[in-house]
């Protein structure tokens, strides 16, 4: 019982006020796994899955959407806590959930840390100066034991939507719920 609550406390813990600066990402890789550099004038988003997670694994129509949707005017990258020699994991992860888009990995948690990530699935926006601007849920839909809520929050849509407007993020950090990545201090 101590340890679930442990546990909770550090996924619904607050988020820091500041947002991280000058953020270097990973390696990154096409679906295919060919290596890829990313477009300097353009934002990213990078969402932190785990291929276990059931709810991550629920998002990725969410996912995908949010890729062909904003396609030309960012990248969505998947990032993957998992050592680099974990590549077909992630290829088989990558067909069973029809990704396209590109991913990286992030084997010692450098990148996760480096951003504030606590749980998978969890987004962040960067801009084209590699700033993060928002951190946290995908959206506000509760797919918990695949019940769906209704009338909720597209909380990264609309942190994207806002940035590609010229437009302040109205809420540049939201918590996210999932499966909570054990990266320690």
């Amino acid at each position: 019982m101590t340890f679930s609550l442990a546990i909770l406390a550090l996924i619904l813990s607050p988020i820091p006020d500041e947002l991280p600066r000058n953020i270097t990402l990973p390696a990154v890789f096409t679906a295919s796994g060919a290596a890829l550099k990313l477009p300097k004038d353009q934002p990213v988003v990078v969402i932190v899955l785990t291929t276990e997670c059931p709810i991550a694994n629920r998002y990725a129509p969410v996912i995908q959407g949010i890729h062909k949707e904003f396609n030309g005017k960012l990248t969505v990258v998947r990032a993957y806590p998992i050592p680099a020699s974990n590549k077909k994991e992630v290829a088989a992860h990558t067909k069973d959930y029809k990704y396209t888009t590109p991913y990286l990995f992030d084997p010692a948690f450098t990148f996760t840390k480096a951003v504030g990530i606590r749980v998978s699935p969890e987004a962040i926006l960067l801009d084209a100066q590699r700033n993060v601007i928002y951190r946290g849920r995908i959206d506000g839909r509760n797919i918990e034991h695949g019940k769906e809520t209704k009338n909720f929050r597209h909380d990264l849509r609309e942190a994207i939507q806002e940035h590609l407007g010229g437009k302040q993020i109205s809420e540049p950090t939201t918590t996210a719920q999932g499966c909570f990545l054990a990266i320690g201090k």
